[in-house]
This record gives C-alpha cells, structure tokens and sequence, in this order.
C-alpha cells in the first residue's frame, strides 16, 4: 500500500485596507520593491453566540513589474484623494519567513506574503 503524502501548499489569499506602504525601491541588484501593511479584519461568533472582530495587520511585498504597477496604483488613489489610508485591496501569494540580523546585532525572524497579484478593490484597478 502506498503511503499518501499531503500536498505542499503555500498559498495566502486575503482583503483589507492599506495603513501605510513604504515608496518604490530599487535594491542593489536593480530589482524593484515596495512593502505595504495590509489591516485584515474578520467577524467572528464564538459558541455562545456573541460576536467579535478579530484586526490583523500583514506585512506584503511585492517585486518586480508588481511593484511598480502596485506603487502606481498607490500613487493614482492618492492623487484621486483615496489614497492608502482607504486603499481596499485583495492580495495574493505567498508565506515566506525571514531571518535577519537588526542594528544591534539580534537575530530577528518575520512572517510576510510574498504578492504575486495586488488588486485595487475600487473599479478598474488590477495589478
């Protein structure tokens, strides 16, 4: 019989408001980067009944052709007076874990998604 391995899954999916994104960057190798603090909130009932909201914050980043289409997206709203404050946005991508070393020498460790789609929830702003 054979054994039955789960798949190898790394995939988030996820809506919410943009509270802050750091300008488009461009790393020594000439690669383009913007990072962006998505706030997730959800409502939930636990087994009484009573309802909660559960406010996450999610760091994102997005590379390459994404960042700068993100970054201009960004850039628009903000010009339209919607700028990222009220941005909504569905993102999509990846989990990735990053280890890294800060300014006084602490090893430090974050979770973040890796954007390979960020989606303006107002009309006709797909990146």
């Amino acid at each position: 019989m054979h054994e039955i391995s789960p798949p190898r899954l790394n995939y988030a999916l996820f809506s919410g408001r943009v509270v802050r994104h750091s300008d488009l960057q461009r790393t020594s190798m000439g690669r383009y980067v913007i990072t962006l603090e998505v706030e997730n909130v959800v409502d939930l009932t636990d087994l009484e009944g009573r309802s909660y909201t559960v406010t996450s914050t999610i760091d994102v980043e997005a590379w390459g052709r994404l960042a700068e289409e993100t970054s201009e997206m960004l850039r628009q709203r903000a010009a339209d007076g919607r700028g990222a404050p009220e941005q909504q946005v569905m993102v999509e991508g990846r989990l990735a874990s990053i280890y890294y070393e800060d300014r006084a020498g602490n090893q430090r460790h974050r979770v973040l998604v890796r954007a390979t789609r960020v989606q303006s929830l107002l009309a006709r702003d797909s990146r």
